[in-house]
């Protein structure tokens, strides 16, 4: 059962690519394609969920002259903004994803969006929407795991408070 405080997305850039991402500076991944939004909290790069507990998770594969050293590939998932979770990953000379999640309290106006940082030896970076075998390589997804009811969390999966 759906209640009018639930939100949850899912979205890729499904075949799309976004180039000219800058060696060292982080970029807001934008995605294209939405498989789902509840509650059309999500636009085309960030997502706005009612007040609660939230999940998020990333991912992102991007291609260019990427340097070998730790820390190549870098993709964070942003609060208003900020930096809230992080990870890099050991990259090849020619490509390497990374992926994040975190477990977050929204307070109903947070917006939380998905960025990249590539360190490349020349040029720029490239997230690339389909990688090896046409898998989609760039996503971002979450879901309110627990909304908050008069003060207090209520979990979505077993909302005794509801006398659901």
């Amino acid at each position: 059962m759906l209640l009018g405080s639930d939100s949850a997305f899912a979205a890729n850039n499904g075949s799309s690519t976004q180039t000219g991402l800058a060696s060292g500076s982080p970029s807001t991944l934008t995605l294209a394609t939405e498989v789902y939004d509840i509650n059309s909290h999500f636009t085309s790069n960030a997502w706005t969920p009612n007040a609660g507990i939230v999940w998020l998770s990333g991912q992102v594969y991007v291609s260019g002259t990427i340097t070998t050293t730790v820390g190549a590939v870098s993709i964070s998932i942003l609060k208003n903004g900020t930096p809230i979770a992080t990870w890099s990953n050991f990259p090849s000379p020619t490509a390497r994803g990374a992926t994040v999640s975190i477990i977050d309290r929204a307070s109903g106006s947070d917006v939380y969006s998905l960025s990249v940082t590539p360190i490349v030896t020349s040029g720029t970076g490239t997230a690339n929407g389909q990688g090896i075998a046409g898998v989609t390589t760039v996503a971002f997804q979450a879901a309110l795991i627990a909304a908050f009811v008069g003060g207090s969390p209520c979990a979505r999966f077993n909302m005794p408070m509801l006398g659901i």
